[in-house]
């Protein structure tokens, strides 16, 4: 069990506590205790918005973005402004994500590993896998034949003797597993 008191912002100071057990997890809103089952996780989105001013950034949002079986999100999110607690909040961040690769993503990737390695079919961000092969742009490939190049906030997936005409931009934000494929791809190509 790993605990975390989140304070949003300093407009919405109220400490939160989020709670993340072997089998679940429970966040404290505003008016009630939230309780997610891990069973019910889908998906995950995370990363850092940066927030603009009228003409430099101004603030980092840090989202955390559950997918559930029920088609709704569930999202844990704080902010920080002027680099007020900076250090202390971009820490945090790193810890509640460390957390959850522990709770769910490593098990959203061993289960698509262990799909891959008994040749059963799969689609993971309208990438398909088959016997083995990713299919990227219409195209077969084997594993070997496919490289990744990771950014900050995205990574790009794409043919190593073609990557002009089949590369692949996923964001860790924005794309529901991104992160998963991410992590996927860097196993098996291992």
């Amino acid at each position: 069990m790993k605990e975390f008191i989140i304070k949003r912002s300093f407009l919405d100071n109220l400490p939160r506590k989020l709670v993340i057990h072997e089998d679940c997890f429970e966040f404290q809103s505003k008016n009630s205790l939230v309780r997610i089952d891990k069973d019910s996780i889908l998906g995950i989105k995370y990363g850092i918005h940066f927030i603009k001013g009228l003409e430099f950034y101004i603030g980092r949002d840090y989202q955390i973005i559950f997918v559930l079986n029920n088609g709704k999100e569930f999202k844990i999110n704080f902010k920080t402004f002027y680099k007020y607690k900076l250090n202390e909040k971009h820490q945090l961040y790193k810890e509640i994500i460390d957390a959850v690769w522990d709770f769910c993503i490593s098990d959203l990737v061993m289960n698509l590993y262990y799909k891959f390695n008994e040749n059963l079919s799969f689609n993971i961000l309208n990438i398909n896998f088959e016997n083995k092969k990713i299919l990227l742009n219409k195209k077969w490939l084997n594993i070997e034949e496919v490289e990744i190049k990771s950014y900050y906030d995205k990574f790009i997936i794409y043919e190593i003797e073609n990557p002009e005409n089949s590369s692949h931009l996923l964001f860790y934000l924005k794309d529901t597993n991104a992160v998963v494929l991410w992590s996927l791809l860097n196993r098996l190509k291992k």
